[in-house]
């Protein structure tokens, strides 16, 4: 439609504080640790980036790469994260991993990038 423009900095405010966006977290940080994000920032008021950083499920640029709206509304995306732990680490899901990023779409075969 001529005449109509997007306010993109609204909207990507209203999609930061939405905490649907949760669900993009569970191939990343399980689904129990997901609730407990989605529970937490709903009654304290948060966003779901906010209690993440704050409990140290993920990093920011982790959390950069992973909630991005773009990716995420795309049809056929599907993201999956294999995580390569430091063997000092206690917890697979620990600050230090190192997380590389697959990709499998629908359909046929997947893919790894």
């Amino acid at each position: 439609m001529i005449g109509i423009t997007a306010n993109r900095e609204y909207l990507l405010r209203t999609v930061d504080q939405s905490i649907s966006i949760v669900t993009a977290l569970n191939p990343h940080i399980g689904y129990e640790r997901a609730s407990e994000v989605a529970r937490e920032a709903y009654a304290a008021g948060k966003t779901v980036r906010e209690v993440v950083l704050e409990k140290k499920f993920l990093t920011a640029a982790q959390l950069d790469e992973v909630l991005q709206p773009e990716l995420l509304t795309r049809p056929g995306y599907v993201p999956a994260m294999r995580i390569q732990a430091d063997v000092s680490a206690p917890d697979l899901l620990a600050p230090r991993t190192r997380i590389e990023r697959a990709t499998y779409p629908l359909g046929g075969g997947c893919s790894i990038h």
